[in-house]
């Protein structure tokens, strides 16, 4: 952000400028801090005697100092209302970006341009606060922690993923690796059948399924699945299980 919209922006904010800016509610900001404003109408004469009567033949508003050190502005109130209120706008640029008086014309096109600037941000609908654009900010930053923090300490277990991706399933139930099963000698014992066929088993992210619950090919899965042939996932016997059942055959 460039220094003068910088120094317009914590002018809004420090005079509690919203969106909508009138004349009326400028000249108040002016008087709250501490300016004398006065109208082009009424104040020929201390004009002459501050010695800015001739700049205000050529422009809608001039500012200067009295000898006590008071900001004076005195604004045209000959002047469109539109003109009136940049010039009060403008004028603050000088004082609030410390311009001085010069004699420099290069020196003086500058200020009178940066004013101008001043003025344009300050009188801006669109504009907002410094400190709103740095509270948004740091909102913004809170929330996108939050969220972080939120994901990092959710938990990823297989236990909870497993229950979520076989909760419709109502003839697959997981079963705990806490408990010891005994060998089974074949797949298709009676203890072992289904409603929709023979017991199966697989694991979470495994291809084949398994008829053995003591596989070896299973020791290192962390869930495992129990269902029937007919609702199993996987389509293909393990080759272990089906060794073993042709051994338990002979």
């Amino acid at each position: 952000m460039d220094y003068i919209k910088h120094r317009a922006f914590d002018f809004r904010s420090r005079n509690h400028i919203k969106n909508t800016v009138t004349l009326k509610s400028l000249t108040k900001i002016a008087r709250q801090n501490g300016y004398i404003v006065y109208r082009y109408s009424s104040a020929r004469t201390l004009m002459l005697l501050l010695g800015v009567y001739d700049d205000s033949l050529t422009a809608p508003s001039v500012a200067t100092k009295d000898s006590n050190g008071n900001i004076i502005i005195f604004i045209d109130d000959s002047a469109p209302k539109d003109k009136q209120l940049f010039g009060m706008a403008h004028e603050f640029g000088h004082i609030n970006l410390e311009h001085v008086p010069t004699e420099d014309e290069q020196l003086r096109k500058k200020q009178e341009s940066e004013a101008d600037k001043f003025a344009h941000y300050i009188l801006s609908k669109r504009t907002f606060s410094f400190n709103s654009v740095v509270i948004s900010l740091a909102a913004v930053i809170i929330l996108l922690l939050t969220l972080i923090s939120v994901l990092l300490i959710t938990p990823t277990n297989s236990d909870s993923i497993a229950v979520d991706v076989d909760s419709n399933n109502s003839s697959t139930h997981v079963i705990s690796d806490a408990v010891s099963y005994p060998s089974v000698s074949s797949a298709t014992d009676s203890s072992l059948t289904g409603s929709n066929g023979p017991v199966c088993y697989y694991a979470k992210h495994g291809n084949v399924y398994h008829t053995y619950r003591d596989c070896t090919y299973l020791d290192a899965a962390a869930q495992v699945y129990e269902t029937t042939i007919d609702n199993c996932p996987a389509h293909e016997l393990c080759t272990r299980c089906k060794n073993r059942a042709l051994e338990s055959e002979k």
